[in-house]
This record gives C-alpha cells, structure tokens and sequence, in this order.
C-alpha cells in the first residue's frame, strides 16, 4: 500500500497500477514476506490476471524432443542387436546394459510427455493448482530415481564394452574397480533420493511449507551425484585413451583408435552442459513449474546421448555391412598386399565373441608395455574393428586372448 501511495496512481485505478513497473516486483516482495507459500501464489496469479499478463507455456517445446530423443536412442539400440543377429553374434554384457538403459528412460518418456504437462510443467507455478503443484513434485522425485539409475546402467555398458576390448590384466583391473565404484554411487544415491526426507512423503509436499519433518538438501545431493559422475566419466575416458597412446603407431591410425573412445566425451559434455540447469533446481525454487523445464532436457539429452554413442561402433559395422562401397575402407587391398593371407598364429579365434570370422590384418601388431598388441583387421565390409590381443610372455605356442569391438 505503501508504493501505491507514492505512485500517481489511484488504489481502483487497475490500468494505471499494471503500466508502473516498480509496482509489481514491490508487491511480490511484500507478499513473499507476509504470506504463506500458497498465499503467494494465489497473490501472484490474481495480480497477473488482473494486469492481463500472458499465461505462458512451453510444454509444446519439450514433448516433441522427448519423443525426438526416445525414437532415436530406440533406433539405435534396435539396429545393435539387429547387427548381433544378423551376424550371428551373441550379445554381450555391454549390449544387455545399452538395453536395460533404453527400457529405464521408457518411463522417463511417458512421465515427460504424458503427466508433467498436465502437472504444470512449462508453466508458472501461481498459474497451476496445488494439488497439481505437488503431482509435479512428486514426478519429479520419480524422474530423479530413474535418471540415476540410467546414469549408472549407462556407464555399465561402456565399461563392460571396454573389458571385452582391452583383456590386459592391468587395464581390466581398473575397470573392475570402475564398475565396481560406479555400482556403489549408483546405490548410495538410489537409497539417499528415495530416503532424502523423513517422512518419505516430504520429498514431494515440502513446497508448500506446511508439514513437518526434515530433509538432505536437495542442490547438495544433485550436485554431489553430477560432480561424481562427471569425474567418472573422465576417467573413464581416460583409460582406453592411455592405452592407445602407448602403442607404437603412426599418429593417423592412434587418432582412428581413439576416435572411438572419444564419443564417449559427447556425454561428459552433456553433463557439463546440465550444471546450469541444476543451478534452479530445488524444492525452495520461486518458480519449479517454469525453471525445471532445462532440468528435465538436458537430463534426458545426457543419457539419450549416451545410449546413442555406446552404439554407433556397431552402427559403423552395420553400415560398413549394408554400404561396403560407401562405409568402407581400402583394408583388404592394403593387408593383401602386406601379408597375402592370413597366418595361424593371427587367425581369429572362433570361439570368442567378434563381428567377423575372416579378419585379416595388414600390419604387424605394434605392442605396449604391457603386452596388449593392436591389430588392425581387414574385410571392411564386413570387420571394419581394431582388435586389442594380449600375447602372454610365456605361451611358446603363441595362443592368445582376445576381444574385439
């Protein structure tokens, strides 16, 4: 009452007080410190509708991406088990988690484009009712759940795919202790979202302020898990990396071996890219409805992202398959020419899993410090992998294990 006595302004004049800017950020200010949460908020959307303020909505932009994205990442998934079948390959650990990632953001989607519109999502918060406001938390602490468990199956099925490609001792090691890191965090922060407030129920009614109990700090914990992931990630880049720089090779051919490793940084990027988001996100939020909009995209972004990366390798070879001409490389001319034909001491082992049983390598393996060797395989059109074996010191015979992408 205060600015309106000071503006020139009649107290019935509604015209005249919506057209002074100084009014309406005063007002929410005075209400936000007299009133209750729900008090604000009936307060805020008469003021708005009173001045005839637009109501503004932007679920028309993130449903169609949700649907873009859950397509995609399903066409990928499906076109990596197609290659499994067609080649008569059996799938493998990292196949079955790429899978299990695809089947956890499958309720994410129905969530994004079924309920959270109705619940308020892209709106402002004083525009929706409470009873959905609270719907909307309680989505949202279901969507919390599921992407980090997709976080975790995600990194599964990279660091199960690195185990089958890199069989030193050493490097499996590190990642046995990554998974087994990655397994930890991924349950440590299932228990503390589901227990984040005693009672339970909290989680999704504490925007209001109206009942009792305590809860962990919600910006703390999201944080927490995106700061760890992140560091997981890098790490996890860093280790087939550090192997393909120990390898004597040509600069040209370690920059195709890494190449497929460093699709894995589009999902540390979209990590990165998510931090801002996390910025506004918490229960305490002036406007949850409106700002958890890039929340909810860029998470879904980051993992579908990453489901899409863990298969474009088979994408490669399918396409190197179906459009030999187009896909593939000069790497039956070139090996032909070095070696003729194949000798036993290289002739791929039938028994393991390989995307192609008539490799045939065109260079002399070049061998690390540890003993792994890199060869690279002929047939582009049917084997366009890099095959990682690792020749044991003692076997006089010259047998071998080996896994290949």
């Amino acid at each position: 009452m205060a600015s309106i006595a000071n503006s020139d302004c009649s107290s019935t004049n509604k015209t005249c007080l919506c057209s002074i800017a100084f009014l309406r950020p005063q007002a929410i200010a005075c209400i936000k410190n007299d009133c209750t949460v729900k008090q604000q908020f009936f307060s805020r959307n008469t003021t708005e509708t009173n001045c005839g303020s637009p109501i503004r909505d932007r679920s028309a932009d993130y449903v169609p991406l949700h649907n873009a994205l859950a397509a995609l990442s399903g066409i990928f998934v499906l076109q990596r088990f197609a290659f499994k079948v067609s080649a008569r390959l059996r799938a493998e650990l990292d196949d079955w988690f790429a899978l299990l990632t695809l089947l956890a953001t499958i309720p994410t989607t129905i969530i994004a484009v079924y309920f959270l519109p109705s619940s308020g999502l892209g709106r402002d918060v004083w525009t929706v009712s409470f009873d959905k406001i609270t719907e909307h938390s309680k989505l949202f602490y279901i969507s919390s759940l599921l992407y980090a468990a997709q976080v975790t199956l995600l990194k599964f099925s990279l660091l199960f795919f690195y185990i089958r490609i890199f069989p030193s001792n050493n490097v499996r090691r590190l990642l046995l202790g990554t998974i087994f890191f990655n397994a930890v965090c991924g349950l440590l922060y299932l228990f503390l979202i589901v227990f984040q407030c005693k009672p339970i129920n909290l989680a999704w009614e504490r925007w209001h302020g109206e009942e009792k109990g305590a809860c962990l700090s919600m910006p703390a914990l999201v944080w927490s898990q995106s700061a760890i992931s992140i560091i997981l990630d890098f790490w996890m880049l860093a280790i087939p990396l550090s192997q393909i720089r120990s390898l004597h090779l040509d600069w040209k051919k370690k920059i195709g071996a890494g190449s497929m490793f460093v699709v894995g940084s589009f999902v540390t990027a979209m990590s990165i890219i998510r931090l801002k988001s996390l910025q506004v996100f918490s229960p305490q939020a002036p406007n949850p409805t409106w700002e958890f909009v890039d929340t909810l995209n860029w998470s879904t972004t980051e993992i579908q992202v990453g489901i899409i990366c863990t298969c474009l390798p088979v994408s490669r070879l399918l396409l190197v398959r179906i459009l030999p001409r187009v896909f593939g490389t000069n790497a039956r001319s070139h090996g032909e020419s070095h070696s003729g034909h194949q000798s036993d001491r290289w002739k791929p082992n039938t028994k393991r899993s390989t995307y192609s049983r008539h490799a045939i390598n065109f260079n002399t393996p070049c061998a690390n410090s540890d003993g792994t060797k890199l060869a690279y395989s002929g047939e582009s059109w049917e084997n366009d992998e890099i095959e990682l074996v690792r020749v044991g010191d003692d076997n006089e015979a010259g047998s071998k294990s080996g896994l290949s992408l």
